[in-house]
């Protein structure tokens, strides 16, 4: 089952509503759950909920608050993958009265994206925080040289993951609007919904900004790599025995983002044979120009999907560093040829 839900805890102290928030934010931590947006709500004299700590994409789970409500109350509110519900429920049974709701497929949209957003502006500013970084540490003396290279290392470690989070919210929008685009083809268009094509385009937008991130990561975690092969063959055989389980390491990480970026291309796919079955079946109704125009859309999507194809099955053959830069272009293409098709069959 996909989606993703509201679960709530209300406890009788601030402390006790502090504690079970703080656990949570281990357990994001270390990978067992993963929050897509929380807050720690306060109800005063008035029955107002008041927010006292949240994400910066939490700015409306205090509305998704139940009655009744009492004066005192202190509740952790969190939005999470319907994976992860159940252990975050059973975590917040332990510390009050606990409840939990799915949200519907616009109140999860809109959630996923404003914690995307995010989480943009996070990766980017460690981004640019590391190439700062970098070029002090590239200066060939000074005292705090050891420092800044320990500062960049801490860095690259938050920007991968940040980067993972960004990977799983991005997964998590495909997948809710999968399901919008499947139910929408299954219904008649309702005044003020979306089309087929613009979800298809926003499932486009969303691939491509998934693979190149899935990219940047890969390209990351392949430099590491290659350091560290560096390191050891400097070093002696125990402490390159301890770099080679690194190494190890980094390769299990690295093969689960070729799988995710498999699954991309996967979705790419779809959306593509969609998009060139849909014009195939415009183009034999419609004659002249309108005709030639419709197959012309075919004819690039079909190029272009066999391009991005070819272009993986290349990467699978190399290491991925310094082999993407051609992939990247040929997926921005792609994702272009199914906007401009989509357009065009409208």
């Amino acid at each position: 089952m996909a989606g993703t839900e509201i679960v709530m805890v209300t406890a009788k102290s601030r402390d006790a509503a502090k504690d079970a928030l703080r656990e949570l934010k281990r357990l994001d931590r270390e990978g067992w759950v993963d929050i897509t947006c929380y807050a720690l709500v306060e109800v005063d004299a008035n029955a107002a909920a008041r927010v006292i700590e949240a994400s910066t994409c939490a700015e409306n789970l205090a509305g998704h608050l139940e009655q009744p409500l009492s004066p005192g109350d202190f509740t952790v509110v969190v939005t999470v993958e319907h994976r992860f519900a159940e252990r975050v429920a059973a975590e917040f049974e332990t510390r009050g009265e606990t409840r939990r709701k799915p949200l519907q497929t616009l109140q999860s949209e809109a959630t996923l994206r404003a914690a995307i957003e995010e989480l943009r502006g996070k990766i980017s500013w460690l981004a640019e925080l590391l190439e700062s970084e970098a070029e002090k540490a590239a200066r060939p003396y000074g005292a705090d040289k050891e420092r800044i290279q320990a500062g960049i290392r801490a860095g690259r470690a938050e920007l991968l993951a940040e980067r993972a989070h960004l990977q799983s919210r991005l997964s998590a929008l495909r997948t809710e609007l999968e399901a919008h685009l499947a139910e929408s083809a299954k219904t008649k268009k309702i005044a003020g919904a979306k089309s087929t094509e613009e979800i298809e385009r926003e499932i486009a937008d969303i691939n491509e900004e998934l693979a190149l991130s899935i990219l940047d990561h890969l390209d990351t975690l392949s430099a590491h790599t290659a350091e560290l092969r560096e390191q050891a063959s400097h070093s002696g055989a125990g402490v390159a025995a301890a770099i080679e389980e690194q190494v190890d390491e980094l390769d299990l990480h690295m093969r689960k983002y070729r799988a995710d970026l498999t699954a991309t291309l996967a979705s790419s796919a779809s959306l593509a044979r969609h998009a060139m079955e849909r014009l195939r079946s415009r183009a034999r109704v419609r004659k002249g120009e309108r005709e030639a125009a419709l197959r012309q859309h075919v004819q690039q999507l079909e190029q272009r999907h066999a391009l991005l194809k070819a272009d993986i099955q290349q990467l699978q053959r190399k290491d991925a560093l310094n082999q993407t830069t051609g992939f990247r272009q040929t997926w921005r293409h792609l994702r272009e040829s199914v906007n401009v098709a989509g357009r065009g069959a409208q």
